[in-house]
Order: structure tokens, then C-alpha cells, then sequence
């Protein structure tokens, strides 16, 4: 590999991946840039389907989302403001106590619907909605 690819920490000595990448900055640079997620602030926070398919189809999927949106409340401690949930996709207004809760919150919540919309309509695996 070039050496003038490489993050110059790559240079110095230390565990070193397959190609040749010091482990520790291993994708630093790839992937979105991490979000702001401190305390104290509010948020608005959405999520919607890929290619806009449809999310919810009865009532039976709006009561499913609510129920994860309360486990997830209960399990991270999140203050939910308000929300908005539409056939393919949903908004909430957030305001988490310390820093990173918003992420744990969004974190659990979006997979946690996920794996269960597909444990409802049988393409477990499938990939995300």
C-alpha cells in the first residue's frame, strides 16, 4: 500500500490490520461524522423507510412502534417531548439528560423496531426497512 494513503499514525509503531492500517485508526475518516449528542438540548430525531416504502400498514404496526417507544423511554431514560408517526416514516422531539443518551435511545429504538417489523412480515434477515 502507498505509504502516503495511510493516516500518519500508521507510521509509528503499533498493531497493524491486514493492510497494513494501525488498528486504532482503523476508519477514522470513513462513515459519517459522529453526531452532536450532549445533554440537556433538545432534538428533533426522525426515521424513514427505505425508498419510502411503507412502515406501518394497520394499527396493529403503530401499536407495535408505540410499544418499543416506550421500552426504549424505560430503558434509557429518555425524555420524549412529542412525536409523529406516519405510514413511512416518524418524528420525535427528544430531550435527553446526559450525553450519548440520544444515541443509545435512537440506537435501540431503530434496531429494535426493525428486527421486530420483520419478525411480523417473515423476512427475518432482510436487511434494514
Amino acid at each position: 500500500m502507498d505509504r502516503r494513503l495511510r493516516p500518519a499514525c500508521a507510521r509509528r509503531k503499533g498493531v497493524r490490520n491486514l493492510f497494513g492500517w494501525c488498528v486504532s485508526c482503523y476508519g477514522a475518516g470513513m462513515g459519517r461524522r459522529l453526531r452532536v449528542d450532549v445533554g440537556g438540548l433538545v432534538y428533533h430525531a426522525l426515521n424513514r423507510a427505505s425508498g419510502r416504502a411503507p412502515l406501518f400498514e394497520g394499527a396493529a404496526d403503530y401499536q407495535q412502534f408505540e410499544q418499543v417507544l416506550h421500552e426504549a423511554r424505560v430503558r434509557t431514560g429518555m425524555r420524549i417531548v412529542a412525536y409523529c408517526v406516519m405510514p413511512n416514516h416518524w418524528h420525535l422531539v427528544l430531550w435527553p439528560e446526559a450525553d450519548g443518551q440520544l444515541r443509545r435511545f435512537m440506537t435501540w429504538l431503530s434496531l429494535t423496531h426493525t428486527q421486530r417489523w420483520h419478525g411480523r412480515r417473515g423476512p427475518a434477515g432482510a436487511g434494514h426497512l
